[in-house]
């Protein structure tokens, strides 16, 4: 025990305690943990500070409310919980809603098509299920994860996002400007393994490139690129997202999977903005309470999924997404979702059956 008077009085007790105890209850005494944050705060008060050692929990959270020692996921979730009968994660529809019809991706129709299940299987032994990830058809019956009849759950989870994902999406692109992607650029920004760079080269589009901050991606996508016989039109190159400068821009800048792993968002968009021509395509997690904010993460489930250059994440809501957007210089936002495959029974629980995971369309 100390004094902030560098010296105990007899019969004095210390203003703060060192040492963190267990989670205080409402309006229970806290705890300064660091013995040097103890010390300075003694001072402080010494120098004619006043300091409240008050908890006041909301009632939102009150069980994970420690700002350090739990995971942020924990805290996020028992505030999520609560809020509900708050109402606070209603599904909001704020700009129009274009709804894709369920077709098969281009990349589907082509494997069905070629039905090269050798040469299928010789690209999943250069580069086994395992690594992959994520689901693209290679032929009748077999994929990126291997075989569709021998996924595990979670493979199979995969197997249908990614299809949605993919149809509903460069569907929806094609649609909006006419059907098919003839004589278009587009840019795929954090391409990972360059499906949606490979879909829109096989929906016509004449130069396609994507770029990854990871090595062993653009690896991947180069060797999925030569298997789809797309090499001649998409270029892959190993670049960071605030860091690329090319000296051209694209009619169709896509910006999938990556707000939600970064902590840059507005400059993000306005690079996006700067790139595209057209239109920009924005697909990401996104958090229902309806004001225009970030939920702080760290992607503390999957620290091998995405490369960042700190250890968080800033999380858009659904309006902040749309406001980001507006604020970086786009003219109008409408927004996509697609018709799921109604074999896919899990799909009313999942990110985009929730409305958590969402897409937008930017135009300039």
């Amino acid at each position: 025990m100390w004094s902030p008077f560098g010296k105990n009085k007899p019969g004095a007790k210390p203003v703060v305690a060192s040492g963190v105890g267990p989670a205080p209850a409402t309006d229970a005494p806290l705890a300064i943990g660091l013995p040097q944050a103890s010390e300075a705060v003694n001072k402080a008060v010494a120098g004619g500070c006043q300091l409240d050692l008050t908890a006041r929990v909301s009632p939102l959270v009150r069980v994970n409310h420690l700002m350090r020692g739990s995971k942020l996921s924990a805290r996020y979730g028992e505030f999520l919980q609560n809020s509900k009968p708050a109402q606070m994660q209603v599904v909001e529809q704020l700009v129009p809603l274009l709804t894709v019809p369920r077709r098969p991706s281009a990349a589907e129709r082509w494997a069905e098509q070629q039905g090269n299940e050798a040469a299928a299987r010789a690209l999943l032994r250069e580069v086994p299920p395992n690594e992959w990830g994520y689901f693209m058809p290679l032929a009748p019956g077999l994929g990126t994860l291997g075989a569709v009849g021998s996924l595990t759950v979670p493979q199979a989870t995969s197997r249908w996002r990614s299809l949605y994902r993919l149809n509903f999406i460069m569907d929806g692109v094609s649609q909006l400007v006419g059907g098919r992607l003839d004589g278009l650029s587009l840019l795929d920004i954090a391409c990972n393994w360059g499906a949606f760079a490979i879909e829109a080269a096989l929906r016509g589009a004449q130069e396609v490139d994507g770029f990854d901050i990871r090595t062993q991606n653009i690896e991947r996508a180069r060797r999925l690129s030569g298997y789809f016989g797309t090499e001649a039109n998409t270029r892959f190159s190993v670049a960071d997202v605030y860091e690329f400068q090319p000296q051209r821009t694209y009619d169709i800048v896509l910006n999938l999977g990556l707000m939600y792993h970064i902590t840059k968002p507005y400059e993000l968009v306005r690079a996006t903005h700067a790139l595209c021509k057209h239109m920009a395509v924005f697909d990401t997690v996104v958090h229902r309470e309806p004001f225009s904010g970030f939920i702080l993460g760290t992607g503390e489930h999957a620290p091998e999924h995405a490369a960042t250059a700190t250890g968080c994440e800033l999380h858009p809501t659904y309006r902040a997404l749309i406001e980001l957007a507006y604020l970086a210089g786009f003219k109008e936002v409408i927004e996509l979702q697609g018709e799921p495959d109604p074999a896919w029974a899990g799909f009313k629980t999942d990110p985009y059956g929730v409305g958590q995971r969402r897409c937008i369309v930017a135009f300039k």
